[in-house]
């Protein structure tokens, strides 16, 4: 990265991180669950990348090996193939219960939680949000298909965050940093017009 992408970046990551701490030390459930899936969403995108002429991307499903395929920025697939790269603990996940079928758990985020969130403002029917102090992402309970640990969501997203910095600098993996810069230019040339640094 050269350093106008770097301090981009840090102010970027910070401002995520920041309002979602802020809504945990508030007590605020929803919205950190929110704040954390519309994160995931933004980071999906940049996993992917997207340039200037082409909204799609054909990336490999495990950053640097396995099968290959095109997914769009913004899309169910970016958001999966982040959580799967970066928060492998919730896609090992499989709630076994017939009313979700054997969706892994970063199928279950995305469809009946994310959803949910996102559009309606509420997890979907069967789901709840939960701060307990358990390391499970989803926690079985009387009248729930699951309830979504928020502390253990919390933890391991911001580990995420800081996986994904990091493996923007392996040398190894150089295509992440590729797809980074792709949706970065994609966001100067159309989003970030008014875009400024912060106040120091």
């Amino acid at each position: 990265m050269n350093k106008e992408e770097k301090d981009f970046w840090k102010r970027y990551v910070r401002w995520t991180l920041d309002d979602i701490d802020i809504c945990y030390k508030h007590k605020a459930n929803v919205g950190v669950a929110k704040l954390i899936c519309a994160a995931v969403d933004a980071l999906g995108s940049f996993y992917v990348g997207r340039g200037y002429e082409n909204d799609k991307q054909k990336i490999r499903a495990k950053g640097g090996s396995g099968k290959s395929g095109i997914v769009r920025a913004g899309s169910r697939d970016a958001f999966i193939a982040f959580v799967s790269n970066y928060m492998p603990e919730i896609k090992k996940f499989i709630l076994r219960i017939e009313d979700v079928g054997k969706k892994n758990g970063a199928e279950l985020l995305y469809d009946h939680f994310r959803n949910g969130l996102i559009h309606e403002g509420l997890p979907g029917i069967g789901l709840g949000i939960i701060r307990k102090r358990d390391k499970r992402f989803f926690l079985p309970a009387e009248g729930f298909v699951a309830l979504v640990n928020l502390p253990a969501l919390k933890a391991t997203f911001k580990q995420a965050v800081r996986k994904y910095s990091k493996s923007l600098n392996d040398d190894s993996q150089p295509e992440r940093l590729h797809r980074w810069r792709d949706r970065y230019l994609y966001l100067k040339r159309f989003r970030m017009k008014n875009f400024r640094p912060d106040k120091k």
